[in-house]
């Protein structure tokens, strides 16, 4: 004997497959939106054949570096050291000083033809002994008859050639590289050098 099913449950049936059929689809395509959704929100990830997402990411700045400072001329850092000597040089004007060197491009002395080079070597080794040497250009002081010289010259006023003398003598320095001058703005060089004997 068949049993005949209705024909209002084999229609409830069709129509329930249909809905379902149609849930289905409809979670498949949410899901699809939600996943193209989540990627362009989520950090930039590579994909499975390496290509990066279209995500904007965060970049952490770069340090900046830090251009060393190129090397000034010998001519330069004597130019800057006088500047920077300057002011207390021209405290010493109208005293008595040690002088400890004086040199020009071209000067042949002790074996050596100076460059600004070594003028610049020089007032340096003179600078590691006295650190408080201070250097001129003789172009700047009236008591100069040579122009062109670089000056190193220590910073103790005395009020005598002969207390300036006395200080390079206790220095134990020989005569032809420590002697008195007499720093000078206004005047003439005369009587403003006194030669150790």
């Amino acid at each position: 004997m068949t049993t005949t099913i209705p024909r209002q449950v084999v229609n409830a049936r069709r129509i329930a497959g249909v809905l379902l059929v149609l849930s289905a689809l409809g979670t498949v395509i949410v899901l699809v939106v939600l996943a193209a959704w989540w990627a362009t929100q989520s950090p930039s990830v590579t994909g499975v054949a390496g290509t990066p997402s279209n995500t904007p990411t965060t970049t952490v700045p770069r340090p900046q570096q830090s251009v060393p400072p190129q090397p000034v001329s010998a001519e330069v850092a004597l130019q800057q050291q006088v500047e920077g000597d300057r002011p207390q040089v021209d405290a010493l004007v109208d005293s008595w000083v040690p002088q400890l060197s004086a040199k020009a491009v071209g000067l042949e002395a002790d074996g050596i033809v100076y460059g600004y080079g070594e003028i610049l070597h020089h007032f340096n080794s003179l600078r590691a002994r006295y650190p408080q040497a201070l250097l001129l250009r003789s172009d700047d002081y009236v008591n100069y008859a040579l122009k062109g010289y670089w000056v190193t010259v220590m910073p103790i006023e005395f009020s005598s050639g002969e207390s300036a003398n006395s200080w390079c003598d206790g220095e134990g320095i020989d005569p032809d590289n420590c002697y008195a001058k007499l720093l000078l703005h206004t005047g003439g060089p005369d009587g403003t050098t006194l030669p150790r004997k």
